[in-house]
């Protein structure tokens, strides 16, 4: 099927529209122009007015900023309509909590702990400072009110997320000096092999990182790739000696400004180094969670292990986007921690809809990868 795409007239028509909310400097202006309808949306073709009053097609290979998994108008959203919860924002229903507890059940298989403990809250920012909260209630240094987070994340426009979110652009206006973040060098790979080779004695010599004698092999340096992330890893050690780090905040692949890929390997030495520090790790997954890749949470591509061979997990696991709803994922019950959650009941049932209906797919997923 041939669409019409968009063009220069699109733009104009758009222009002419928004002039009058910028005027007088209302709103910010956009961008980009373009005059969307949403209701002529499909997959992956994000619909444009056109100044004859048809619809022009933009391609948006993203979906939003990975907010939709299938796309735009993708059928699965609309029964989300017929549960009367959805309209009444009612989270006390026997159906809504019999689905509350499949999401959980269905989100506790993909990420194969023993036990996963679920907050919703509105968005992704909001879910990753209610992580953070966690991690700074159950710190173990009670002087430490420090987030260690990586050079090129993004976490969100709130207080201590935003101070955690390297763009200076973004975050420099709204900086609080008592709250800002700590930020070591993140590891970017050359490419997106993210499954790689480890040195001899990897694993046991970063969880022993808290020792005085710590020394890494002088043969790591010879390849250079392990140095970087021996270098990265050495930098989050120096902070975490200072005792003033509540939480390493971290993407498991950094999405702002493309597509930034990190190893196993590191993942592996940052998660064992921060145990014995006994500092706990959020990942993340508010971009690449919910099948951005071949598996459903991305982190579970690398393939962690510890000392034993056993699953080696973070602390926290936090979702948005194509979750539709902020999620925190918890090892531990957060239930007498957090009172009063505040989220929207449809994007729940959105985010479960979304959840079931995406896993159907991997096999078409692997498929593209291959391709």
């Amino acid at each position: 099927m041939l669409l019409p795409i968009i063009n220069t007239e699109d733009a104009n028509h758009g222009l002419e529209i928004l002039k009058h909310y910028y005027a007088n400097k209302m709103i910010p202006a956009e961008k980009k122009t373009y005059m969307t309808k949403l209701k002529d949306s499909l997959g992956p073709y994000m619909g444009i007015e056109s100044s004859d009053g048809s619809t022009h097609y933009l391609l948006d290979a993203a979906s939003q900023i990975a907010t939709l998994g299938h796309g735009f108008n993708a059928s699965v959203f609309f029964g989300t309509t017929e549960f009367l919860e959805s309209w009444m924002n009612d989270s006390t229903t026997k159906e809504f909590k019999d689905m509350r507890i499949s999401f959980q059940n269905f989100l506790n298989r993909k990420l194969n702990w023993k036990k996963t403990s679920i907050t919703m809250v509105h968005s992704g920012a909001e879910a990753n400072e209610v992580a953070l909260g966690y991690c700074y209630r159950s710190r173990v240094n009670q002087a430490a009110n420090k987030v260690l987070a990586f050079e090129g994340s993004f976490h969100g426009r709130m207080m201590i997320t935003l101070a955690a979110t390297w763009n200076k652009s973004k975050r420099e206006p709204f900086e609080w000096k008592n709250y800002l973040a700590e930020y070591v060098k993140y590891p970017e790979l050359s490419d997106g092999q993210i499954n790689v080779t480890f040195p001899d004695h990897w694993r046991e010599i970063w969880s022993e990182a808290t020792l005085k004698n710590f020394q890494i092999p002088e043969t790591w340096s010879n390849d250079s790739m392990i140095k970087k992330e021996v270098d990265s890893l050495l930098s989050v050690r120096d902070q975490l000696l200072t005792k003033k780090i509540f939480s390493i905040l971290i993407e498991p692949m950094q999405c702002e400004g493309g597509d930034c890929y990190s190893s196993d390997r590191f993942h592996t030495a940052l998660l064992l180094m921060a145990k014995s520090f006994r500092v706990p790790v959020i990942h993340d997954e508010v971009q690449t969670g919910f099948h951005l890749g071949r598996e459903f949470f991305w982190h579970r591509q690398l393939k962690l292990r510890d000392l034993t061979g056993a699953q080696l997990n973070p602390d926290y696991v936090v979702c948005a986007k194509k979750a539709q709803i902020g999620l925190v994922l918890s090892h531990r019950e957060t239930k007498n921690i957090f009172k009063g959650e505040e989220f929207s009941v449809a994007s729940a049932f959105r985010g479960y809809a979304n959840a079931i209906s995406l896993d159907q797919c991997q096999s078409r997923i692997i498929e593209l990868e291959k391709n």
